[in-house]
C-alpha cells in the first residue's frame, strides 16, 4: 500500500496553491440538485460563526505537481468541491470591497508566479470546462447567468446552482457578505485524505461515509477502464470516458447498472457471491476472460445495443411476415415479465440473441418464460431458480443450433407440480396477479401492443357473501370455500378496487362495477358473457385456464 496522507484544512488552505484539482474522466458530471446546495448554503450561514464547521472528508489521488504545489484527482467529494467554487464565484461577484473580491478569486483562479514557479492555472478542472470558465472561474462570470442557455443537464446545473446562491445572497447586505467570505476561507474546515495509488484511494472511499452524492460501483469499474495505465492515449480515455456516459445517458443509470449485472452474469454463470465489482476484479478481469479498458467497454457497447432491441425496445422484428407472426405478441410478452417478474431470465434472453440473432427467438422465450413461471410457483428458492437459469446460459454456449437448446432438458420444468399448483387457491399468493396477467396474454388476440397499467385482482364471488344475497342460493358453503380463492374466479381490474361493490350480486355486479373496470382485459371480459355464475362455470373456467398455462 502506498503512503497515506490525512490531514485538516481550513478552505483557504485547501484552495491554496498547494492544491489543484481534477474531476477525472470517470466521474459522474456535476449533478447537485437546488435542494442540495441550499443545503449546504443553509448550513454554512447558519453555523457558528466563532467555530470551525467541518464541510467533510475529501478523497484524493495525488497524480503529479504544478509549481510548488500537488495535483489531485478527486475520487469522492467532486460534487461538494464543485459546489463550493461556484458559492465563492457568487460571493466574488456580489462583494463590492476589490480586498475580498481578490482574496476569493485566489481561491477560484491561480495568476502565474514566475517567482514561485506557478503556473496561471484553475484551481478546479471539471468535465464541462469552457462553462464552468466562463460562469464560475472569471470575474463577473456569475452576473451573465441569466444569458446562459443550457446545452446540457450538467449545464443546466450549475446555472441552478448560481441561482440559488444568488438568490440567497441577494437578501443580505454587504457586512454580512464580508463576513460570510471571513467564516468560509478561515472557519469552514475539510479532512482530506490522499494517496498516489487509485486502489488504495478507493478502498478508503468504501469505508469513508460522505455526504452528497458517492461513487457507485459502476463509476469504480469505469474509472478502472480508463486509468493511463489501461488506456495510455489521453485522447482515447476521453473518448472511451465519453461512450461510457453516453451508454448511461441513453438507458438511464438504473438499467445501465443492471446491464452490468446481466453482463457479469453471462461471463461467470453462477449467483453472485460478492459485490459486483470483486467480482469483475477477481473473476473476469483477473481470469482474462475480457481486457479492462477499450475491450471491456465495447463489449458493454455491444451488449447495451442488444438490451435496448431485445428488453427495452423490444424491436427485433423487421420483415412484414415477422410483424404478423411474432413481432408484437414479442413485445406484448417482454412487457408483462420485464414489468412483473425479477430479472434473471434476461440474461439468457440476451445470450441466445447473442447467439443465434432472432432465428426461433420468440420460441425460445416462451420456453424460458414457462419455465421460469413454472419455477416460481411450484415453490423453488431464488438460489435454486438461479440455478437454472445459469444452467440455460451454460447450455446457450455449448449448443451449435436452435434446436437442441430448444430440445434441451434446461428448459423443462415439474408439470406434474405446476399443474397441481394452479388447481389449488391461488389468491394472496406472490404470483397471483402474473399468473393472472398471462392468461390475458394467452387470452388477447395480439394484433396492437398492449400496456397494462396498475392492476388488481377481483373475486367475482364474493370472498364473504351476504346471508341474505343470491350467491348463497348458488354456492354452498363447501362451494364457496373450493372456489372462491381458485383461479376460475379471480379477474384483473384496470382500475381501483371499491370494496363496498364486491358482495353485489352477480347480474348487477358485472354491470356496475365489473365492466367499466375491465377494459383492454380479454379473460376478464368474458365474464360479462355469463348470465349467471355458478359451480359449474367455474369449473370449466379452471380446466381452461390451467390448460392455457400448460400450453
Amino acid at each position: 500500500m502506498s503512503q497515506i496522507i490525512g490531514e485538516k484544512v481550513s478552505l483557504k488552505k485547501f484552495f491554496s496553491d498547494d492544491f489543484f484539482f481534477c474531476v477525472p474522466e470517470y466521474q459522474r458530471p456535476y449533478s447537485w440538485e437546488k435542494s442540495h446546495c441550499e443545503q449546504l448554503y443553509e448550513d454554512i450561514f447558519d453555523s457558528n460563526r466563532e467555530n470551525e464547521y467541518f464541510l467533510g472528508t475529501i478523497i484524493l489521488q495525488e497524480v503529479g505537481k504544478i509549481g510548488t504545489g500537488k495535483e489531485y484527482d478527486v475520487i469522492d467529494g467532486q460534487q461538494r468541491i464543485t459546489t463550493l467554487q461556484i458559492l465563492l464565484a457568487c460571493l466574488r461577484d456580489m462583494v463590492n470591497d476589490t480586498s475580498y473580491k481578490s482574496a476569493t478569486q485566489k481561491k477560484i483562479y491561480q495568476k502565474e508566479n514566475l517567482a514561485d514557479g506557478i503556473p496561471e492555472q484553475v484551481r478546479l478542472e471539471v468535465r464541462e470546462q469552457d462553462c464552468f470558465k466562463k460562469l464560475i472561474q472569471k470575474y463577473g462570470g456569475t452576473n451573465l447567468i441569466d444569458s446562459v442557455e443550457p446545452k446540457n443537464d450538467t449545464q443546466q446545473k450549475v446555472k441552478i446552482a448560481v441561482e440559488t446562491f444568488k438568490e440567497n445572497l441577494s437578501g443580505i447586505n454587504q457586512e454580512e457578505i464580508k463576513n460570510l467570505i471571513e467564516h468560509i476561507s478561515q472557519r469552514c474546515i475539510f479532512i482530506y485524505v490522499s494517496t498516489k495509488d487509485f486502489d488504495d484511494a478507493y478502498r478508503l472511499f468504501t469505508i469513508i461515509n460522505d455526504r452528497g452524492l458517492q461513487l457507485r460501483r459502476i463509476d469504480i469499474l469505469k474509472a478502472n477502464s480508463l486509468q493511463p495505465t489501461v488506456i495510455s492515449d489521453p485522447n482515447e480515455r476521453a473518448q472511451y470516458a465519453s461512450l461510457w456516459e453516453s451508454m448511461e445517458n441513453d438507458l438511464g443509470s438504473e438499467d445501465f447498472e443492471n446491464l452490468l449485472y446481466f453482463i457479469r452474469t453471462m461471463f461467470i454463470k453462477e449467483k453472485a457471491k460478492e459485490d459486483l465489482l470483486k467480482e469483475y476484479n477477481k473473476l473476469i478481469f483477473d481470469k482474462e476472460k475480457i481486457k479492462k479498458g477499450k475491450e471491456f467497454i465495447n463489449h458493454v457497447r455491444y451488449y447495451k445495443e442488444i438490451f435496448q432491441k431485445t428488453i427495452l425496445d423490444r424491436d427485433v422484428y423487421d420483415t412484414e411476415n415477422d410483424l404478423r407472426v411474432h413481432a408484437i405478441p414479442y413485445k406484448n410478452l417482454v412487457s408483462i415479465m420485464l414489468n412483473h417478474l425479477a430479472t434473471e431470465w434476461i440474461p439468457p434472453l440476451l445470450s441466445f440473441y447473442n447467439k443465434f440473432g432472432k432465428f426461433k427467438l420468440f420460441d425460445f422465450l416462451i420456453k424460458l418464460e414457462n419455465k421460469y413461471v413454472a419455477d416460481w410457483v411450484i415453490g423453488l428458492t431464488p438460489t435454486k431458480r438461479t440455478v437454472n437459469m445459469n444452467s440455460i446460459l451454460k447450455t446457450i454456449e455449448q449448443v451449435s443450433d436452435v434446436d437442441s437448446l430448444l430440445d434441451s432438458s434446461v428448459l423443462e420444468y415439474d408439470v406434474s407440480r405446476f399443474k397441481n399448483e394452479l388447481e389449488q387457491d391461488i389468491y394472496g399468493k406472490k404470483y397471483t396477479k402474473y399468473i393472472l396477467l398471462k392468461l390475458e396474454y394467452a387470452t388477447s388476440e395480439h394484433n396492437v401492443i398492449r400496456q397494462y397499467g396498475t392492476l388488481s385482482v377481483e373475486h367475482v364471488l364474493p370472498q364473504n357473501p351476504s346471508d341474505d344475497s343470491k350467491w348463497r342460493e348458488i354456492f354452498d358453503t363447501n362451494d364457496i370455500k373450493y372456489w372462491t380463492n381458485k383461479l376460475a374466479n379471480l379477474v384483473l381490474l384496470s382500475k381501483r378496487k371499491n370494496s363496498s361493490a364486491s358482495n353485489l350480486d352477480f347480474s348487477v355486479k358485472k354491470e356496475k362495477y365489473l365492466k367499466d373496470r375491465i377494459v383492454d382485459l380479454a379473460r376478464s371480459q368474458q365474464v360479462l358473457s355469463y348470465d349467471e355464475w355458478t359451480p359449474e362455470i367455474l369449473k370449466d373456467r379452471q380446466g381452461v385456464a390451467v390448460n392455457k398455462l400448460l400450453n
